[in-house]
């Protein structure tokens, strides 16, 4: 079973390029976004990032607000199945 998000699977499951997702990071974190595990380059906890997609789609997160103020990069990207 897979336990841990590569950077460009993390950037798919918020629907953002790795770019964005990179540009986008620390923005995230001070919002409670999960760092990266200790000691995996670049890799984080599937439990953390869902908890925290889940969390976020509260009605009080800044997330929202955020998404509404910058527009270009929270346009939703088109699916890449």
């Amino acid at each position: 079973m897979k336990l841990v998000f590569t950077r460009e699977e993390v950037a798919t499951a918020l629907g953002q390029s790795a770019a964005d997702f990179d540009m986008l990071r620390p923005i995230l974190e001070a919002e409670g976004f999960p760092k990266p595990i200790r000691g995996l380059s670049l890799c984080w906890s599937i439990m953390d990032v869902i908890s925290w997609v889940n969390r976020s789609r509260n009605p009080d997160s800044n997330l929202a607000e955020y998404h509404a103020a910058n527009p270009a990069i929270s346009a939703e990207k088109p699916s890449r199945h």
